[in-house]
C-alpha cells in the first residue's frame, strides 16, 4: 500500500510538471460524446473523442498518466490534413473497484514530433455504489397454504442507462435454497420468480427467509423477512366395519393432515361389555340403552395417526359352550341305557290256602338313537315259586327249572327306536307274604352294531300288613 501512494505522487508530480511544460495546440479541437460514463465499481466507461486539425498536416499521439485507471485508445496515434477529423475510441477501465462518486481522469493529445505541445482534454465518469444500481422490491403473499405450491419474486429495476450482467438472486430458507443469475438491461425491469414446496404438515407459524440481491459478490440489497404459513384443519378419517359369525370389529384411523393440533372425540357403542376388547383403553365407558357406550379422547399433532380397533366376539365363549355341551352329550350317551327295563307287580293276592298269587308287569323300551338286535329278557323267581302262567301278548321262549329257582326267557327280535313291549304273567307262591319282601330283578340282553349289552330292570319291593 505504501508503494502505492509513493508511486501515485511520484506520477502526480510528474503530470504537474509535463503539464507546466505543455504547450496549447490551438488548432485543435476535441468533441467528446460519452457512450458510458455511469457504471458500477467494477465497468468500464466509454467515450469517442471527435478531434478536428484546423492547422497544417500532422501526426498526433494520445498519452495518459493516471494509476487508477486504464486507457485503452483506438487509435493511438493519428495523422490529420488541414480541416480534417478522426473519431477516437477511449476504454477507461478501473484499476480495482472503485468507490462511488464522479472521477475526471485527463487524457493528453500531443503532436507526435513534439510532445510539449500538446491540449489536456479530461472525461467524466459517474461511478455509482452497489446499493444504487438496482431498484428492488420483494413481493411475497402474506400467507402461504402448506398444501400447495408457494410463488414469490424479486422485481429488478434498472433505471440506468448501463447493462448490468450477472447479478445474483439468492434466497435462503428452511424451505427453499436456490440462486438465480440473470442480465439486467439499460433501463430495464425483470421479475425474479421462485417457486417453494413445502410439507403438508408444516405447522402454522413464521419461518425466516433471507434474499439476497448481489453483483460481483457485493450486495446491492439484501431482505430478512418471513415466509407465514397460515393454518388449515384436515382430518382424514378411515372406518372399516367387519361383520363374520358371532364376531363383530369395527376399526377406524384417523390422520391430520391438516398443519395445526386437534382434538378428536370417537364414540362406538357395543352390545357386550364381557365380550368387548379394544386395543387402545378408552376414556369412559358408560351404559347406555342398548349396550355400553365406549369414548375416546385424544389429540393429533400435524401428520399424527390413531387407530382404535373394537372387537366383540361370542366364538371364545360360544365354542366353550358348545365343547361343554357336547362332552355333556358324550357322557350322558357313553352312560345312558339304550333299553329300560321296568318291572312292576301290579296284582298282589293272599289265598286262604296260605299261597300268594302276583301278576307281574315287565316294560321293555327302546330310548336309544338306533335300532336294537337280538333283544331277549330274563327273569327269575324263588325255589317256591310255582311255573308261571297267563302270559300277555308274547309267551316265553323257554321256562327252566333249578334248585335255585325258576328262569323264564323271553325272544323279542328287534326293538325299532322309540318301540315299547310289555310282557306280563301270573304267578303263584307257596307262601304267604307277610311284611317287606324283594323279588328278583328282570335282565334283557341286547346287539347296537357290533357290541352287546345288558341291563336290568328295577328292584320290586312287595310290601304287606
Amino acid at each position: 500500500m505504501m508503494e502505492e501512494k509513493r508511486l501515485f505522487l511520484l506520477f502526480l508530480v510528474f503530470f504537474l510538471i509535463l503539464a507546466f511544460n505543455v504547450n496549447a495546440l490551438p488548432n485543435l479541437e476535441v468533441n467528446k460524446q460519452a457512450v458510458t460514463d455511469f457504471i458500477s465499481p467494477v465497468q468500464k466507461a466509454e467515450y469517442n473523442l471527435i478531434i478536428t486539425n484546423k492547422g497544417n498536416t500532422d501526426t498526433f499521439i494520445i498519452n495518459y498518466f493516471d494509476l487508477a485507471w486504464r486507457v485503452q485508445t483506438n487509435p493511438d496515434e493519428f495523422t490529420l490534413k488541414n480541416d480534417a477529423n478522426i473519431s477516437v475510441n477511449v476504454v477507461i477501465i478501473p484499476i480495482g473497484e472503485k468507490s462511488g462518486g464522479v472521477y475526471s481522469p485527463y487524457l493528453t493529445i500531443a503532436r507526435k514530433s513534439n510532445p510539449k505541445d500538446a491540449i489536456n482534454t479530461n472525461l467524466v465518469i459517474n461511478v455509482i455504489n452497489y446499493d444504487d444500481l438496482l431498484d428492488t422490491k420483494l413481493v411475497i403473499p402474506d400467507e402461504f397454504d402448506p398444501r400447495k405450491k408457494g410463488l414469490f419474486k424479486v422485481d429488478l429495476e434498472n433505471q440506468r442507462d448501463i447493462e448490468i450482467d450477472d447479478v445474483t438472486v439468492k434466497v435462503e430458507s428452511d424451505f427453499i435454497n436456490q440462486e438465480q443469475v440473470i442480465n439486467v438491461g439499460k433501463k430495464e425491469t425483470k421479475e425474479v420468480n421462485f417457486e417453494v414446496q413445502f410439507n403438508e404438515d408444516t405447522k402454522q407459524g413464521e419461518y425466516p427467509l433471507k434474499v439476497s440481491v448481489l453483483y460481483n459478490d457485493n450486495v446491492v440489497k439484501e431482505y430478512d423477512t418471513n415466509l407465514v404459513i397460515g393454518s388449515y384443519e384436515d382430518v382424514k378419517e378411515i372406518e372399516s366395519p367387519e361383520n363374520s359369525f358371532l364376531k363383530t370389529k369395527y376399526e377406524v384411523t384417523k390422520t391430520n393432515n391438516g398443519n395445526v393440533d386437534i382434538h378428536e372425540t370417537l364414540s362406538v357403542t357395543v352390545n357386550s361389555k364381557l365380550f368387548t376388547k379394544t386395543n387402545v383403553k378408552p376414556n369412559s365407558i358408560n351404559k347406555v340403552e342398548g349396550g355400553w357406550r365406549y369414548i375416546w379422547e385424544f389429540d393429533l399433532s400435524p401428520g399424527e395417526t390413531r387407530n382404535i380397533v373394537v372387537e366383540t366376539n361370542y366364538r371364545g365363549f360360544t365354542i366353550g359352550v358348545i365343547i361343554i355341551v357336547l362332552i355333556g352329550l358324550g357322557l350322558w350317551l357313553y352312560f345312558r341305557r339304550d333299553l329300560t327295563v321296568v318291572k312292576k307287580v301290579v296284582k298282589l293276592k293272599q289265598e286262604k290256602d296260605g299261597t300268594s298269587n302276583m301278576k307281574v308287569v315287565i316294560i321293555l323300551k327302546n330310548k336309544g338313537l338306533k335300532k336294537l338286535n337280538e333283544v331277549k329278557l330274563m327273569d327269575t323267581m324263588a325255589h317256591l315259586a310255582e311255573a308261571p302262567a297267563e302270559f300277555g301278548t308274547l309267551q316265553p321262549k323257554k321256562i327252566d327249572r333249578s334248585k335255585d329257582g325258576i328262569r323264564v326267557v323271553w325272544i323279542l327280535g328287534t326293538l325299532a327306536r322309540g318301540e315299547e313291549r310289555i310282557i306280563s304273567y301270573n304267578v303263584r307262591m307257596r307262601v304267604h307274604i307277610i311284611g317287606k319282601v324283594f323279588i328278583h330283578r328282570a335282565i334283557a340282553k341286547y346287539r347296537v352294531g357290533k357290541s352287546v349289552k345288558s341291563v336290568s330292570s328295577n328292584i320290586v319291593s312287595l310290601f304287606t300288613k
